[in-house]
């Protein structure tokens, strides 16, 4: 038994076996058509066209039982079935595009396209949708005015672009999110079926995102250095989430359109050839990459985005998209913990209107449960670096990537004390900590937020080509040992900061719950042509 009632973890002392089976079936088809012809002898038209399917089916199925049988491991062993589920899921992905691009001289170059874009997953009323795109770049350093002039010499590239262009997103709902699903189940030993408590919602509509980017590509010192600026904008209207809903709307959650979001960022790239020589060649890469998002037009203050991992998602009118909103510990006036007479940490109480906290006469909160954001999952920015190098026969490269400003919502954090294998959990058994530390730390949200930023070890490889191998008949045979995520700069609580319970989520960003940490990876191959 722990001593930190009332945290009480699920165990089963008369065994658990569970078994699940997860088969995803993807069918793809692509179309392509490509057309090219001279206008005129400065003119040159490329037209493209296409189309693409895709089929996912998906069938997931699991079975749990406890109360097992001495030595049986297996489920079909256990006494009692806590779940015998299977969901299959069905949908169909498509799209047409047609594309035009003009080639004035190799140096104008001019694109117009249009694509329409569908998903089964909305409602025929909905699901197919138009998206323009123009763009269009000038290689100003092949002008006749740039080369006639001292400029060639300084820059003797530039290249000016531009672009506009509207996408929708597909995958943001599930196949079947739009209906009120049923459930089966078991009432007065007959089968049932249940209106699940998420609502239909038969006009949800996909998100529409335009987008506008601006850049330029230079390079300098006789092309041996290289460089790339872009900045865009985005605006992305109707975002798909799945909102919590109040008791009194019949249900607990429906899948809706709800604001906008912005995006403003910028991103830089450096490329330099330091060292050119026959037997000897240095080559040095930078990129940057910095994003500032704001969630607008919710119509509502707050948009909680329910998950199973305890992490207080929501979207906040004008704040980055799924932040951490959530209860956080009381403090005194200097900034230090407020702690209960028992010296228990506590969460912060006060005016729930004014959000300003209060005090009782002993110096303790008072009033309603306080909220606000306590973590912003979005980097605050992106940046790489690494370098390649060639000795005769030998190569090197190294890659590393550093993302700074990320909070993450740490949820193993606090189970590991709560189940007593936790560093905190020590304390409190050793008496360096009050009995019920761990308890009260347990409602508090904000505890569980984690410095997420880290600089890992991307890539490390070491190489030796041989030219010529048996008179030729193997050529440029590569023999290289290489690791990928050799290891992690980080003052994360956890194992490993990157993972994410939402994976590819936009809404559900930087969650650790339960998680496999990213494998460290290492390779030894060998290449040859022959």
């Amino acid at each position: 038994p722990y001593p930190y009632a009332p945290v009480n973890p699920t165990y089963y002392n008369d065994g658990y076996a569970s078994t699940a089976t997860n088969d995803v079936l993807l069918m793809n088809h692509d179309l392509n058509i490509s057309y090219e012809t001279a206008l005129s002898s400065k003119l040159e038209l490329i037209l493209q066209g296409g189309a693409n399917t895709q089929y996912i089916r998906g069938q997931f199925s699991e079975n749990q039982g406890r109360n097992m049988a001495p030595f049986v491991r297996t489920v079909n062993g256990a006494a009692t079935i806590l779940s015998a589920a299977t969901n299959i899921s069905r949908q169909r992905i498509w799209g047409y595009y047609l594309q035009g691009t003009f080639n004035a001289r190799d140096r104008f170059f001019l694109t117009m396209a249009g694509r329409i874009d569908g998903s089964s997953a909305f409602s025929p009323d909905n699901r197919d949708q138009f998206y323009p795109k123009v763009s269009a770049s000038y290689l100003i350093s092949e002008s006749e005015f740039w080369q006639n002039s001292g400029l060639k010499n300084m820059i003797p590239g530039l290249r000016l672009r531009a672009s506009w262009g509207q996408a929708g997103n597909l995958t943001a709902i599930g196949p079947y999110d739009r209906f009120n699903n049923y459930n089966t189940s078991i009432l007065a030993n007959r089968s049932a079926i249940n209106a699940s408590n998420v609502l239909a919602n038969p006009d949800v509509r996909p998100e529409r995102q335009t987008e506008i980017e601006l850049g330029a590509d230079f390079s300098l010192v006789h092309d041996r250095i290289s460089l790339m600026f872009t900045y865009y904008q985005q605006n992305i209207e109707d975002l798909l989430v799945n909102r919590v809903l109040p008791a009194s709307q019949g249900g607990t959650a429906i899948t809706t359109n709800a604001g906008n979001m912005e995006n403003k960022g910028v991103e830089l790239g450096l490329n330099a050839d330091l060292l050119r020589r026959k037997d000897l060649n240095w080559n040095l890469f930078t990129n940057f990459s910095r994003n500032r998002n704001r969630v607008f037009n919710l119509g509502q203050t707050l948009v909680r985005i329910p998950t199973v991992t305890g992490a207080p998602l929501f979207l906040v009118e004008n704040e980055p998209i799924g932040v951490f909103y959530g209860s956080y510990q009381a403090r005194n006036p200097d900034g230090s913990l407020l702690l209960t007479p028992d010296g228990l940490l506590q969460r912060e109480f006060g005016d729930a209107t004014t959000n300003t906290p209060q005090r009782d006469a002993d110096g303790q909160p008072t009033g309603d449960l306080l909220r606000k954001v306590i973590g912003d999952p979005n980097p605050d920015y992106i940046l790489g670096f690494g370098s390649e190098l060639k000795i005769g026969n030998f190569g090197f490269s190294v890659l590393f990537e550093s993302v700074q400003g990320v909070d993450v919502f740490d949820a193993d954090k606090r189970t590991r004390q709560g189940v007593g294998i936790g560093e905190i959990a020590e304390q409190e058994l050793k008496g360096e900590l009050p009995r019920g530390y761990i308890w009260s730390f347990y409602p508090i949200e904000e505890w569980r937020i984690s410095d997420g930023s880290f600089t890992k070890l991307r890539e490390l490889t070491l190489s030796y080509t041989i030219p010529s191998l048996w008179k030729g008949a193997l050529s440029n045979t590569e023999l290289s040992l290489g690791g990928r995520n050799l290891f992690s700069i980080d003052n994360f609580t956890s194992y490993d900061p990157e993972v994410n319970a939402g994976g590819q989520s936009n809404l559900m960003r930087g969650v650790n719950f339960g998680q496999v940490p990213i494998p460290r990876v290492y390779t030894l191959s060998l290449r040859t042509n022959f």
